[in-house]
């Protein structure tokens, strides 16, 4: 765009001399004003608004910076850029279960992740074994470890359990499944998937063995026969 030379106003001006000017950026950017210096050569000078602090109140319209043809002006100076947001945190993990009492000799920890979810259809015409499926190849574990432990009515409100050998293995099944749940891949989960620890309690042992029978104790070994008696002395010699 085109600016006005103020100077070839008459009268000349400059650019914080008209009130206009420094109620307007367009207007006070739109001018420029020249001087000639003691070397003879012409030199130019931008005029750049400077807003005020208060807003309605006038600014400012200034000529900061003289340049000749020869020598372009400098750019004015860019405000510093904002610091770049902080990146977004990651998820805080899932808790791990509380663990429970240490366990009894033969007793076994298991851990179930455990979810309500609605599905379509009804009572009577819902799949169990393939709904079992479904879950698990989303959650990614055998079919033998998931239980549906419930279906009514809802439309189909099904209540289901993963079993999980390990504190470890139940965390990534619940992280696995609400994920699943954000996607409504294995229904419309009703609030968030938990964990249940289960102790399992020690097979019974099996029945003691009956004493065997008593065996009857050895003869006793026969008795010697009694000594026999001496024989008789001979007569005295008469």
């Amino acid at each position: 765009a085109t600016r006005t030379d103020l100077q070839a106003l008459d009268p000349p001006e400059f650019c914080n001399s008209d009130v206009a000017r420094r109620l307007s950026a367009s207007l006070c950017e739109a001018a420029y004003y020249t001087i000639v210096a003691e070397d003879g050569t012409e030199q130019y000078a931008l005029c750049i608004f400077d807003p005020p602090e208060v807003e309605g109140n006038e600014g400012a319209c200034r000529g900061p910076d003289l340049f000749s043809c020869e020598t372009p002006p400098s750019p004015p100076a860019l405000p510093p850029s904002p610091p770049p947001p902080p990146p977004p945190q990651p998820p805080p993990p899932p808790t791990p279960p509380r663990l429970p009492p240490p366990l009894a000799p033969g007793e076994q920890l298991i851990y179930n992740v455990i979810l309500d979810s609605v599905v379509a259809g009804t009572v009577e015409t819902f799949d169990t074994s393939e709904f079992r499926r479904r879950v698990a190849s989303e959650l990614g574990v055998a079919i033998e470890d998931v239980v549906v432990e419930r279906v009514t009515p809802a439309s189909v409100l099904v209540r289901l359990r993963v079993l999980a050998r390990t504190a470890e293995e139940a965390a990534t099944v619940r992280a696995i499944a609400a994920e699943a749940c954000s996607r409504s891949s294995i229904g419309e989960c009703q609030g968030e998937p938990a964990t249940q620890a289960v102790v399992l309690s020690a097979p019974s042992l099996p029945p003691p063995s009956p004493p065997l029978p008593s065996q009857p104790p050895p003869p006793s070994p026969p008795s010697p026969p009694p000594p026999s008696p001496p024989p008789p002395s001979p007569p005295p010699p008469s």
